[in-house]
């Protein structure tokens, strides 16, 4: 499910006069797909954000990226500037923020420094071309602290789509099953009604995500909640995001 609301939060998809989005030729789409190569993605989020399961689902494999400097050469622990490939798909290349925590200024200054490294190469390939901002649900109560205030007010991402993804959504599941059980119901009788509860708190945290991320002055392009393991929701909602119609 993907929701557009809030102040300046807006998605730019290429349409004809008639409303309908233009579709490039598939040859025209080969050829812009093999001169930019790779698809490239900012990946932010606090520690155990659940970045990594994302990433492993969005290429379809259960193994660890494999991790690479600036000149190519293979890595293990890795930082910002880093790139991360999964082997099942060579198209997505990944910069990973590790742990993004609260009000570390030494993280925004690294974004600020990636952002304008990657501006200003001429080539597309070489440019970051959205960013992912993960926030878990695992405290529906606060699921923004310091942190999200700090990027979302204070990094200019210019250009660069930002899509928020509320990760963790099971855990909206959990608290419905503690409410229900709070009311007097059974665990039997708690556990078949929490699916339509946990809907229910889902649309509850996000609209609060949304209004409390809309009064920021870097507001994101959209907002979404992955509830499974199909992340065609979540392609699809990037590639809406997009300005460049040569990305999309």
């Amino acid at each position: 499910m993907i929701g557009v609301t809030g102040a300046n939060m807006s998605v730019n998809v290429p349409c004809d006069s008639t409303g309908n989005i233009l579709r490039m030729d598939s040859a025209i789409v080969r050829k812009h797909f093999d001169r930019i190569g790779h698809f490239r993605i900012l990946v932010i989020g606090r520690s155990n954000a659940g970045k990594t399961t994302l990433l492993q689902r969005i290429c379809n494999t259960t193994e660890l990226p494999e991790v690479f400097n600036s000149e190519g050469k293979k890595r293990g622990e890795h930082n910002i500037e880093d790139e991360l490939v999964f082997r099942s798909n060579i198209g997505f290349i990944f910069h990973d923020s590790r742990g993004f925590e609260a009000g570390s200024e030494k993280e925004v200054k690294l974004m600020q420094k990636i952002f304008i490294d990657r501006s200003v190469t001429m080539k597309l390939e070489g440019r970051i071309h959205a960013i992912w901002y993960c926030i878990p649900l695992t405290d529906s109560a606060r699921p923004i602290v310091a942190a999200e205030g700090l990027f979302f007010n204070d990094c200019n991402t210019g250009n660069v789509s930002v899509i928020v993804v509320l990760t963790k959504a099971d855990a909206m599941e959990l608290e419905a099953i503690g409410q229900l059980r709070d009311m007097g119901l059974t665990m039997k009788e708690a556990r078949s009604q929490a699916h339509e509860v946990a809907q229910q708190l889902l649309t509850d945290v996000k609209r609060q995500i949304e209004d409390q991320l809309a009064g920021c002055k870097h507001n994101p392009n959209s907002c979404m909640n992955k509830v499974n393991a199909d992340c065609d929701p979540l392609l699809r909602c990037t590639i809406n995001a997009l300005d460049d119609l040569e990305l999309q």
